[in-house]
């Protein structure tokens, strides 16, 4: 099979990693590694390793010369893919399977992690951990690149020794490798870009009459565009032309040169210019000797916060076919406490549920960081199935609304809450600053030299 159609055949595989039947098809098929399947012991293991388990190890596949090296498939105990229980799964299992690949899943086999520990001839030197994430709504292009690198040229073909295969899996997962690769195509990308891209007039040439500061700025504007969009923060359907052009009059995207395209006022120039286009040493973010940024004053409240935390909220409960109703406890950003209730009671949630996370009476407005404490303080007293309801604001940056269902985990063993002090204890038991203190954090007392 061709290189390119192994790492597409790879990445349709990752795709549907639900279960095992993935993973068979995976090692079993499209990597030629022998079959095996068969339960590991864990009688010797303590419980702290054993508990973090859902189920016994299994020796999933193996290759070489007298099938030496090993495939280990773990399935852990908790709903998240947590990567603090893996390694002390792996020590043990290093003991008996030294040359070995091992891969993790969360309970419901949903997410997954292909484990290398590099090798070493001393056992205790065996601490370089890479992984390769297979996660649900991630990328999969480099995972499919990297985990192709394993495949077997023969499945019967015993004379490979475990060390060539332990070896080739070392360099599969050698992130320097793939940041030289990521790197490499940048350049070419650069390159390509120099010469095919045209940009608006009076754009800044360098001396060579070629546009290179544009280009590195295009390419770099390109990366975060991916970066944020692989992060769900900017919606998949602003890539969707079908969908664009439901909602833009006049959607021309093969215009794109034409500043009069409603495509590029709605969307190119929003994403890859605003701001951006400003020189750095002018853009007007904080002024000269001031300590911090300025907001709006009592701008940012009326019409600011209501308008924002309003919108935020009134379209997370459109989109998850909810009213306030259906929530237990309800959190808003809490610059005081007029703000927070009022906003509650626009929008129809009650004095009872947003008591347990309205803190800014006792602490003051924490800014950034109000919403979250609010949380914490709510997620003290909150059980599971219950149901809360969250918006943020930035003064000029907008909202953020979630809607979190509490789990069992916040009973379990694998989450204390008595672990640390609740935020009413330590609401109840403050530390205060006296004047002196304040004004030396503060920068308000100037030494003498």
């Amino acid at each position: 099979m061709a290189e390119v159609e192994r790492k597409q055949s790879v990445q349709d595989i990752l795709k549907d990693m639900r279960g095992l039947d993935g993973l068979k098809r995976l090692f079993w098929q499209e990597l030629n590694y022998e079959r095996e399947n068969k339960p590991l012991s864990t009688r010797q293991w303590p419980e702290s390793a054993k508990s973090a388990l859902a189920e016994d190890p299994v020796l999933f596949a193996s290759g070489g010369e007298d099938k030496a090296f090993h495939v280990v498939y773990c399935r852990l105990a908790p709903a998240e893919l947590k990567r603090g229980c893996q390694r002390p799964i792996v020590d043990y299992l290093l003991r008996d399977h030294p040359y070995a690949l091992f891969v993790f899943s969360n309970k419901a086999q949903t997410a997954w992690h292909f484990l290398n520990v590099k090798y070493d001839e001393q056992a205790e030197k065996r601490r370089l951990v890479r992984r390769i994430a297979v996660l649900p709504g991630d990328g999969l292009r480099t995972a499919a690149e990297r985990l192709a690198l394993l495949v077997r040229s023969d499945k019967s073909d015993t004379s490979d020794s475990p060390l060539a295969i332990q070896q080739r899996h070392d360099e599969a997962f050698d992130v320097e490798k793939v940041t030289k690769d990521f790197y490499r195509d940048i350049a070419n990308w650069y390159f390509w870009a120099l010469k095919h891209s045209s940009f608006p007039e009076g754009a800044r040439k360098e001396d060579d009459g070629l546009d290179h500061i544009s280009v590195i700025r295009l390419i770099t504007r390109l990366i975060f565009c991916w970066f944020i969009r692989e992060k769900g923060l900017i919606p998949d359907t602003l890539f969707e032309r079908r969908r664009l052009a439901e909602w833009l009059d006049g959607f021309a995207p093969d215009t794109l040169a034409d500043s009069a395209s409603v495509f590029y006022r709605a969307i190119l120039q929003n994403l890859f210019f605003a701001t951006l286009n400003t020189e750095m040493d002018k853009r007007d973010w904080r002024r000269e000797g001031q300590n911090y940024p300025r907001h709006g004053g009592r701008f940012t409240g009326d019409p600011g916060y209501f308008k924002h935390v309003q919108g935020a909220a009134r379209l997370m409960l459109e989109q998850a076919g909810t009213t306030p109703k259906d929530y237990d406890y309800a959190v808003f950003h809490q610059p005081n406490a007029k703000f927070p209730q009022r906003v509650a009671k626009m929008l129809g949630f009650t004095d009872a549920q947003i008591r347990p996370g309205l803190v800014v009476p006792r602490l003051g407005n924490t800014y950034s960081g109000a919403s979250m404490i609010g949380l914490a303080a709510t997620l003290d007293v909150a059980k599971p199935g219950e149901r809360i309801f969250v918006t943020s604001f930035g003064s000029g940056a907008g909202s953020d609304a979630f809607d979190i269902t509490v789990t069992d985990a916040i009973e379990s063993g694998e989450f204390n809450r008595a672990a640390a002090p609740s935020v009413e204890k330590l609401l109840a038991n403050p530390t205060y600053l006296d004047y002196a203190l304040y004004a030396k954090h503060k920068g308000k007392i100037v030494m003498q030299r």
